[in-house]
């Protein structure tokens, strides 16, 4: 192989990571909405707690595209931001099986039916406010170890058994007693809305 043909075969060898990256996002694109809100139904987003006070939020996955058919389990990790002053604990996943903790580096979660509906309620966990805090974020990410469910990317299983093929999906993001600078809502919006208004008040 000549000089130049090795130089192009290790840039893209160097950049296979980030093509993967980008194919696996735009993969998502269309195929629903793993969301973290304070309803099961994905109405509420956003909620406040004072310290003291406890609310139960809810992993709740909106099918579209490819899952429209219903989904048999799921692979994500729950990341906080600015969560100092609360207490996450209690994860329960409606799912009857669960492996790894999604407020840990991640979970697994299946079961043998196929849930279908408007909206899917996968778990639910308790978000305690111990001493407070303003714009606690809380995300649905990537199971940490992309080995354990086989995409790098947070993913839903389709009801295709025994097959039950692994699809990437959008994913949402929560805030407990926001302040206007972040929005809550999907993760794939490139801009906070809630500081852009802000500039204007």
């Amino acid at each position: 192989m000549s000089q130049p043909l090795r130089r192009v075969a290790r840039t893209l060898l160097a950049m296979s990571p980030l093509l993967v990256a980008v194919a696996h996002q735009a993969a998502a694109e269309g195929n629903g909405l793993l969301g973290i809100y304070f309803d099961d139904r994905a109405g509420e987003c956003e909620t406040t707690a004072s310290p003291g006070q406890a609310r139960t939020a809810y992993v709740v996955f909106t099918p579209d595209g490819d899952t429209r058919g219903g989904v048999t389990g799921a692979s994500f990790r729950i990341t906080v931001e600015n969560g100092d002053g609360f207490l996450f604990h209690s994860e329960v996943s409606i799912p009857p099986i669960q492996v790894g903790d999604a407020l840990g580096p991640g979970t697994v979660v299946a079961g043998g039916e196929c849930l279908t509906g408007l909206t899917v309620p996968i778990m639910r966990f308790q978000a305690q406010a111990l001493g407070g805090g303003t714009d606690v974020i809380l995300r649905i990410e990537a199971h940490e170890d992309p080995k354990v469910s086989g995409l790098p990317c947070p993913l839903m299983t389709l009801c295709d058994g025994p097959i039950y093929t692994k699809i990437c999906v959008q994913t949402g993001r929560a805030v407990i007693n926001p302040s206007g600078a972040v929005a809550c809502g999907s993760s794939s919006e490139s801009t906070d809305w809630g500081r852009v208004k802000a500039l204007y008040r």
